[in-house]
């Protein structure tokens, strides 16, 4: 395919990305489900072009500002064709030359107040935006395009060395990570499955059950995953059902189900013996889980629509041993996954996230039996959604006991990650996506 039609089709895909809440990954499918045209090569390029100029938007949309500002005219809003212009001359990808014969049609089709010439040469001529940046918070934020008030924390949190290398690590690509499912066969056979099929893999550094494999496959076509016998899930993931400590018999609550794939883990973990209630508020979400338990051989889970279950939620009060809250959040510590998120990662977000939060434990709280457990998590990094919100619960709870999760794993055989009351799980120290987690146990009183 023709230079031109391939930054044409990366341009169009991109608008796709910046003006929709859909995650990128899901919108790249489905681009590229539509187009049957484009060879794999094709796609590959697309994709690279376009996750490059995601994943450092906050950067290059800065730059173009500049660029225009310097002019004197231009959009106020950068048009996506002027990111890619900037991306691609960035680290010297492209020469401005066969840029500028490339990229010219469609320069001129979304930028008429400027030439693409007088583009490149104010652009070339001025200083990145991170370079001539004096505080240490503002450069970080802006050379690895995160949003400054996460920054900021993550350098009240960690230190200004531990920040930089999390916001560099947020930035690469996240492993393809597998669970193998102990309901259908022993990890050892699962391997060996795997190494039948040409798939290369190494066992993860936390989960017992976790592969990380060389490359993405097509798990549709693998026959090991079409038998049930593993699942997609990254590796931090699976840690949290360790935490929640299910045995055989258990009655388990998981809240915030979403497609289920934590809800599957516990039902291995409990050897399919007891029960599991998978409460989630998308219909959709739990009929991808129906169809995921088939797969699975899970025979011990129900589902049940948050808010219209007729009263199958209500009749759990004081009953479940153990309620896993995995709550919505911004989802600050998956953007190595989904690097379309940190356009849309706001303060206001995360205030309104966590007052949803803070109304999910207070909901599902009530489910605990005395004596119980309950386990809070999110894949956020930002304290607001995190300790803040455990924090709040146990102060109007008193009846709940902030427990050690870091022993709490260690029992488990998950270790060392710490040994804290909370644990924290970061791309840059342990490979996996960022989780947080907190175990709260219920007093046998009630």
């Amino acid at each position: 395919m023709r230079r031109s039609s391939i930054i044409g089709h990366a341009v169009e895909l991109l608008d796709s990305i910046r003006s929709s809440p859909l995650p990128a990954d899901v919108l790249t499918n489905e681009f590229f489900r539509k187009r049957h045209y484009l060879g794999s090569r094709d796609r590959r390029e697309i994709s690279s072009v376009v996750y490059g100029i995601v994943r450092g938007s906050i950067l290059l949309e800065t730059t173009c500002r500049k660029v225009f500002r310097t002019l004197g005219r231009g959009p106020a809003e950068a048009p996506s064709i002027a990111l890619f212009v900037v991306f691609a001359l960035a680290g010297g990808r492209e020469s401005s030359d066969s840029l500028l014969l490339d990229a010219g049609s469609l320069w001129r089709m979304f930028v008429p107040a400027v030439t693409a010439e007088e583009f490149v040469q104010t652009l070339l001529a001025l200083p990145r935006p991170d370079e001539e940046e004096t505080d240490p918070i503002r450069k970080s934020a802006l050379r690895y395009s995160m949003p400054e008030f996460a920054v900021r924390q993550w350098y009240e949190t960690y230190g200004a060395d531990q920040a930089v290398r999390l916001c560099a690590s947020l930035n690469e690509e996240a492993p393809t990570t597998i669970r193998v499912n102990t309901l259908r066969c022993a990890p050892r056979e699962c391997r060996e499955a795997l190494q039948a099929g040409g798939i290369k893999y190494r066992p993860t550094l936390l989960s017992p059950v976790g592969l990380a494999l060389e490359k993405r496959i097509n798990v549709q076509s693998v026959g090991p995953f079409r038998n049930g016998w593993f699942e997609m899930q990254d590796e931090g993931s699976q840690i949290i059902s360790y935490l929640v400590g299910p045995k055989p018999g258990m009655r388990v609550v998981d809240a915030c189900a979403g497609a289920g794939g934590k809800t599957l883990h516990l039902a291995a973990l409990m050897e399919n013996r007891g029960v599991i209630l998978a409460i989630d508020d998308d219909p959709q979400r739990l009929q991808h889980l129906g169809e995921r338990m088939e797969r699975a051989g899970a025979g011990i889970i129900r589902t049940a629509v948050a808010g219209e279950d007729g009263g199958v939620v209500a009749s759990w009060r004081q009953d479940a041993d153990v309620v896993l809250v995995d709550a919505p959040c911004s989802g600050s510590g998956t953007l190595r996954r989904n690097p379309g998120l940190k356009m849309r990662l706001t303060l206001p977000l995360v205030e309104e996230m966590s007052r949803l939060q803070r109304s999910l434990l207070d909901q599902y709280a009530a489910l605990v039996r005395p004596g119980g457990r309950l386990v809070y998590s999110t894949c956020s990094l930002l304290r607001q959604e995190n300790e803040e919100v455990v924090q709040s619960f146990a102060l109007t709870h008193p009846e709940f006991v902030l427990g050690n999760a870091g022993a709490l794993l260690a029992e488990a055989g998950i270790s060392p990650i710490g040994a804290g009351p909370t644990i924290s799980l970061l791309p840059h120290v342990h490979g996996t996506d960022a989780f947080f987690m907190a175990v709260l146990s219920r007093s046998a009183q009630g």
